[in-house]
This record gives C-alpha cells, structure tokens and sequence, in this order.
C-alpha cells in the first residue's frame, strides 16, 4: 500500500485543485477599520449553470486514515469548511479516471473554506481529534445526484495518511 504525507495548505501546493481561505483570521483586502472591517471577496466560486447554490452540512466521524474512496463533478466546483474541528483531506487534479499517483493530502484548520475547481478529485475528509467535526458544504443544487462521479479505489490502490 502507498503512503502520502500530510501538507500545510499553502497557494501555491493547492493551486491545481483551488483555492482557500481562513474566515475565523481573515486577511487580505479590506473595507473599513476597527471597530467595523469588511473582509471583501475573501474567494470566489463559480457553479453550474442552473445559478443556485445548495449550502448542506456533512458529519465526519474518526475513521482510519485510508484513501479508499474518491469523487469528482464535472461540471461544478465544491466548497467545503471544517466549522468545529481541524482536518485532512485528499485531491488529485481534474482528469478523466483518478490518477492515485498525483493524489496529495492537505491539513485543513477549522473555518478554512477550501473550493475545488470542476473535475477535482476529492472525498470526505478525516477528522483529527476524536470527536465528529462539521463542514458546511456549498455546491449547485443536487450535485450529489446529478454531477457526482464516485470511486472505490482497488486494494492495491488505496492509499495510507501518514505523518498526522
């Protein structure tokens, strides 16, 4: 079995796969001082062209730290932010099929919103602590059924979390 070694999410590790920004320490471009400062345009997402936005919450409970499953849409990126709890979680570039060599694993801090680019692949994240953490999830309006390509990778795919 292969293993992948965590990264600290930097823009330029994820750049292929999105973007991300923290908004429990916002930075970067600002309107106002205190006691009011208005963090603008923090990220910037496009969905599908039916123009509606889904916000849903998904619980991850502890889970081995196995890569056995992945997903992609085609024709829509994903917002996904840890809100209660620190986290990891796989990609793997836009392509047809994953491609298990390019997968990489990023820690993602509570209230750090990543967006994925259509065709990324990724899946749930794993949970770092012992108790269940929250993600509010934005995506077009049933994506889930309509735009979600999921694969169970082989055994002699899947892929070990290490240095966690």
């Amino acid at each position: 079995m292969r293993k992948i070694k965590v990264e600290q999410l930097t823009a330029e590790a994820f750049k292929d796969f999105g973007s991300y920004a923290n908004f429990l320490e916002p930075s970067g471009p600002k309107i106002g001082a205190p006691p009011v400062e208005f963090y603008r345009d923090m990220l910037i997402q496009s969905f599908d062209i039916t123009g509606s936005i889904s916000y849903s919450v998904c619980t991850i409970r502890p889970r081995p730290f196995y890569i056995n499953e992945t997903e992609n849409h085609y024709c829509s990126g994903e917002a996904m932010m840890p809100m209660d709890g620190n986290v990891v979680m796989h990609f793997s570039p836009a392509s047809k099929e994953p491609c298990y060599d390019n997968f990489r694993v990023f820690y993602v801090p509570k209230g750090t919103m990543v967006i994925m680019r259509p065709g990324v692949w990724h899946h749930a994240p794993y949970v770092l602590e012992s108790k269940p953490v929250n993600l509010l999830v934005g995506l077009p309006e049933m994506t889930y059924i309509k735009d979600c390509y999921a694969f169970e990778l082989e055994e002699e795919n899947r892929i070990e979390i290490e240095n966690i």
